[in-house]
């Protein structure tokens, strides 16, 4: 079997996959850093070790998606559906995730350090192990999400103390919101 480095995976130049139906496709170890996928369907795509530094993914639909080890480094994924998928160990770093639904989504050792979650839906998401430094949770729905040994601000455990049982969020949104 001939295995692919990341450069020959690089796709070719396309201009934009805006409101590409990509379901189920296998994308691993893709390279779509700086890519248009806004309002792309990636339901249930495998998209492991898959590179979307910089990509435009605002009201793509995820859900379900395996992104095991992706790069989404200063993406922008706002609006975006990521119900139910797969990010573990993923990079999420200075990306923009403003009013995204990830309910029950699986962020496990996942980085978010400098990353925009206001206004998103984490209710049931698995953030255990993930690095939360600089993070903005700004009227972000955490209900059941699970922070367990997540790196997290201490402002934030300020603003939540209400609730947190198990160290799980209990409901959470912040005045004003």
């Amino acid at each position: 079997m001939i295995t692919k480095t990341k450069e020959e995976k690089k796709l070719p130049e396309i201009e934009s996959f805006t409101r590409a139906d990509l379901r189920g496709a296998d994308f691993i170890d893709a390279d779509f850093s700086g890519a248009d996928l806004s309002n792309a369907e990636l339901i249930g795509a495998d998209l492991r070790g898959a590179d979307f530094s910089g990509a435009d993914l605002s009201s793509a639909d995820l859900s379900g998606a395996d992104c095991k080890g992706a790069i989404f480094s200063g993406a922008d994924l706002s609006g975006a559906d990521l119900i139910g998928a797969d990010f573990i160990d993923a990079d999420f770093s200075n990306a923009d995730l403003i009013e995204t639904d990830c309910k029950g989504a699986n962020f496990r050792d996942a980085d978010f350090s400098g990353a925009d979650l206001s206004g998103a839906d984490l209710s049931g998401a698995d953030f255990r192990g993930a690095d939360l430094k600089r993070i903005n949770l700004r009227c972000a729905d955490l209900r059941g999400a699970d922070f367990r040994w997540a790196d997290l601000p201490n402002n934030i455990l300020q603003e939540r103390k209400k609730n947190i049982g198990n160290r799980k969020f209990g409901k959470s949104r912040s005045q004003g919101c």
